[in-house]
């Protein structure tokens, strides 16, 4: 995919038939001056029309030229979910949160990313980040759907009830 990226669009994708082109309005900016928004809104139209590879291109483009955007990594991660690339959706998250530690919607998609996969480790992060921020409503409430998801009632209830 990353080979579906040229100086400033997007062409053609390897592994898929269609030619990853937006619209043109979308096209003609990117060409004149390519910046992350941009190509969040060019990942967010190929998304909205079932094309995620090529929403996925365009959301690592867009993150290319804002790297410690929390936004785009989160589209990316779903783009990448959505075609079946867990592990590159994993990745991008940890990366992510490598960048802006404290982001409550890269930590939630993490765990659900986990969850598919490894319970123990979205169990462990969720309980590390509800530790971390014992304040924070959204971090408990992640933690919370975790135990709930796991059936682990003897810590969901207590938690519930806090």
């Amino acid at each position: 995919m990353t080979a579906c990226l040229s100086a400033g669009s997007l062409t053609v994708c390897p592994g898929a038939w269609a030619a990853c082109t937006g619209p043109n309005s979308l096209e003609a900016r990117i060409h004149a001056h390519p910046d992350a928004g941009a190509y969040a809104e060019l990942g967010a139209w190929f998304f909205k029309n079932h094309e995620m590879e090529c929403a996925a291109a365009a959301y690592r483009s867009g993150l290319k030229l804002a790297p410690g955007s929390a936004r785009l990594t989160l589209d990316l991660a779903i783009a990448y979910r959505n075609t079946g690339m867990l592990d590159e959706a994993e990745q991008t998250l940890k990366q992510g949160l490598e960048a802006e530690p404290g982001s409550d919607a890269l930590t939630a998609a993490l765990v659900s990313i986990e969850y598919e996969t490894n319970y123990a480790a979205a169990t462990k992060l969720s309980e590390e980040i509800a530790r971390q921020k014992p304040g924070d409503l959204e971090a408990q409430r992640i933690y919370l759907r975790t135990l709930v998801m796991l059936g682990d009632s003897e810590r969901a209830v207590p938690l519930a009830r806090k």
